[in-house]
């Protein structure tokens, strides 16, 4: 698939150029060797989902160019999550990203000291968005995939799989972990957890909630406890 990708990068170039940026050849380089897949990132305007047929059509007409490769969205602004159901009548695969999503809904730099107490990736109004993301997606018979911090830690993953996700990215290193969390939790039990929290007037007691279901049922995880 690498392969058919390396053929092909004269036509991503163009996709990129009539996107409305640089082609951000490291992330889609890194992305098509791993998966052998190409997305869209930071759509989330109407206008993208107006664009989006248009630049199908320049790829499909462009000689170097062959379909083997599924075209994507990256979910990672809350316009984006927002647009889901007009996105989805044009691309193969959804691909949620948790760590931007979070900050840009809760308008929060995790990165910074001052603020990075808002960042909270159970909040409701993430949990909402990335529960209508996933629903579009189940509506539309396509493939959904949570990247980021959630993806990779034990202690949101009783919350990916309530939500109804499957399939998760995240490094290496962590699979082992998630793995085992995976083995361990009941999808019914998830999904109840996060009908709980999202109905939660507090988003102290849903941290307190969750915290409590990861001690009861993933008494392996020794850290995390704590968002």
């Amino acid at each position: 698939m690498w392969t058919e990708y390396k053929n092909n990068k004269h036509a991503w170039t163009k996709l990129w150029k009539h996107h409305g940026g640089q082609p951000e050849a490291n992330e889609i380089n890194r992305l098509a060797e791993e998966t052998g897949q190409g997305f869209f990132k930071r759509i989330g305007k109407i206008s993208s989902e107006l664009m989006l047929p248009k630049i199908l059509e320049l790829l499909n007409d462009d000689p170097e160019f062959t379909d083997n490769i599924k075209i994507g969205v990256l979910i990672e602004v809350p316009s984006a999550a927002l647009i889901a159901d007009k996105l989805a009548k044009h691309v193969d695969f959804f691909s949620i990203g948790s760590n931007d999503l979070t900050q840009y809904t809760l308008a929060c730099d995790r990165n910074n000291d001052k603020v990075n107490y808002l960042y909270n990736p159970i909040n409701v109004a993430i949990l909402r968005l990335i529960k209508y993301v996933v629903d579009v997606a189940n509506e539309n018979n396509l493939p959904v995939t949570i990247c980021g911090e959630m993806a990779g830690r034990p202690y949101y993953t009783p919350i990916i799989l309530g939500l109804g996700i499957k399939s998760l990215s995240m490094s290496s290193i962590t699979i082992p972990l998630i793995k085992n969390a995976v083995r361990k939790l009941n999808i019914l039990e998830c999904s109840q957890l996060v009908d709980d929290i999202i109905n939660r007037k507090d988003e102290v007691e849903g941290k307190k909630l969750l915290t409590s279901f990861v001690k009861e049922k993933l008494p392996f995880t020794k850290k995390g406890y704590d968002i």
